[in-house]
């Protein structure tokens, strides 16, 4: 029998809850600030009374691997100076992208990007069972109300394609659900929340229909083609990841979802489906939310092929700067996403395990990268920390106290300012209207934090209309305004004009909260 309560955890922890870091003396776990459900009563039964009590799932298909990609051939020698290279063409001259002090590198222009490398069928839902299963399973209790159905039934796929990092060719990994359908669709990319810094917390991990891949399934019932990329360093196939997850640093998972989206029509191609793919909408909840706006900010420059008609952006810390302030000035749940930012910022910028003593005290300096390495569960390693003065170097936590932030405590300065959106120095040339989610009650993503950060980037020039849920823990806010969300995607999708945006309102009870 399928375990429901095993679906609604991963409602909450794959595709819209976020997994933060609790450094508080009661639970020092990777977590959201929501309660935990396991006590929740759970019973299910169909509007025609039918008790669905088993799923009957087809065995994947083997994995099927394409010729292997011929290389790129070498750039000629110059005659004149065999021993130096002719510099690079930039891949847009409008921006480069080696920040804070980096080694300079350029993206690469490659016809590859976005080909699909390995792929394999994991779920084959039937609407009137599996799928209408997880519908009513997410309609329950304290979970989220759904006025929405399914309407197709979906393959489910986990897949291996091109994408690069720092300038190199890279493989990642990610899910693609697919409506059983020769209609056009939209291409819905969903971009996760907090799960780790290891391949081995690859939300595409779990391939059983109780996990993750069945939320792909229904949102695609609904009449998407689904695209949900574990970002680069969470692998679920190929050579394992050789670095850490680059944690809430805004290029390389805008970067790999980019190319996730590039993948679509490739895989639908190479696997035979029906369904075609049209323009493409962007939703992500809290480490996702942060990565939807940096898609947006970066798609013009990477993948101006790619029309994106509107993104979502779920309790995202954009103003990252403010964020880690609080959380280096005092005690609380975000300081322990701040260390996996610090963790995973300072591997991605310059590699270096030397640095990590001018943030954390040992043994965090080396233990927490250790652990980071090999667990999902870095709560552990902290599980008795009180005191920022018992984690984080003294150095740090004074000049976290400075006006302005870390004033003159470089590189760090450096990374969490080019991280955050409002104050990265990506110039902004896209125009994509967006939908910003908050949550009253959130103690993970400040909601005060994010008003100041939304009326900054309305003053930029962005187009974002604004809601808040009431009474919604950090989760919870995303999840209670899904309807509202969809929808607003599809109105993206008829073109109809955004309206009422850049408008502050206060807290309302958002469509599908289920009270």
């Amino acid at each position: 029998m399928i375990n429901l309560k095993k679906i609604i955890f991963y409602v909450f922890v794959f595709v819209f809850a976020v997994a933060f870091i609790s450094c508080s003396k009661d639970d020092a776990r990777i977590n959201d600030d929501d309660e935990v459900m396991d006590d929740e009563k759970v019973v299910i039964v169909d509007e025609e009374e039918e008790i669905i009590d088993e799923v009957v799932v087809e065995e994947p298909d083997e994995i099927e691997v394409p010729d292997e990609i011929e290389e790129p051939d070498d750039i000629e020698e110059d005659d004149e100076d065999p021993d130096v290279d002719p510099e690079p063409e930039p891949y847009d001259p409008r921006v480069a992208p080696a920040l804070c002090g980096m080694k300079e590198y350029q993206w690469v222009d490659d016809p590859t990007l976005g080909f699909i490398l390995e792929h394999k069928r994991i779920l084959q839902g039937q609407t009137s069972r599996e799928l209408l299963l997880i519908a009513k399973t997410t309609q329950l209790g304290d979970t989220v109300k759904l006025r929405r159905n399914p309407a197709h039934s979906v393959k489910v796929y986990v897949v291996r394609y091109q994408t690069q990092d720092k300038g190199k060719l890279v493989d990642a990994t990610g899910f693609i659900a697919v409506p059983d359908s020769d209609q056009t669709f939209p291409v819905l990319s969903i971009l996760h929340g907090t799960v780790g810094l290891s391949d081995e917390c690859s939300p595409t991990k779990d391939t059983s229909m109780e996990g993750p891949g069945a939320i792909a399934a229904l949102l695609a019932s609904f009449g998407y083609i689904v695209a949900v990329p574990d970002y680069i360093g969470l692998k679920s196939m190929g050579t394992p990841s050789t670095e850490l997850h680059s944690y809430l640093i805004g290029e390389p998972t805008a970067i790999a979802s980019l190319d996730m989206i590039r993948a679509v029509p490739n895989f639908l191609a190479i696997a035979g489906e029906k369904a075609k793919a049209g323009d493409s909408i962007i939703s992500g909840g809290s480490q996702g939310g942060h990565a939807a706006a940096f898609l947006t900010r970066l798609a013009p420059y990477y993948a101006p092929e790619i029309n994106i008609k509107g993104a979502v952006w779920g309790i995202p810390p954009t103003d990252l700067e403010a964020h880690m302030e609080k959380a280096l000035n005092e005690m609380i749940s975000a300081s322990g996403n701040t260390a996996l930012f610090l963790l995973s910022s300072n591997e991605w910028y310059t590699n270096n395990p030397d640095n990590y003593s001018q943030v954390f005290i040992p043994p965090f300096d080396t233990d927490l990268y250790a652990a980071a390495l090999t667990g999902c569960d870095l709560g552990k390693e902290i599980k008795d920390i009180n005191e920022l003065e018992d984690f984080f170097a003294q150095p740090l936590l004074e000049s976290a106290s400075t006006d302005p932030f870390l004033f003159d405590y470089e590189p760090w300065a450096c990374y969490v300012r080019e991280n955050s959106v409002v104050t990265t120095s990506i110039p902004r040339i896209d125009n994509t209207p967006a939908f910003m989610i908050l949550s009253e009650n959130d103690t993970l993503v400040f909601s005060y934090i994010e008003r100041d950060s939304f009326l900054k980037l309305c003053d930029q020039g962005y187009q974002i209309q604004f809601k808040e849920c009431a009474g919604a823990s950090h989760a919870r806010g995303f999840l209670w305004s899904l309807d509202e969300q969809l929808d607003w995607l599809d109105a993206r999708m008829r073109n109809e004009p955004l309206t009422d945006y850049c408008v502050l309102h206060d807290p309302v009870k958002c469509d599908s909260d289920p009270s």
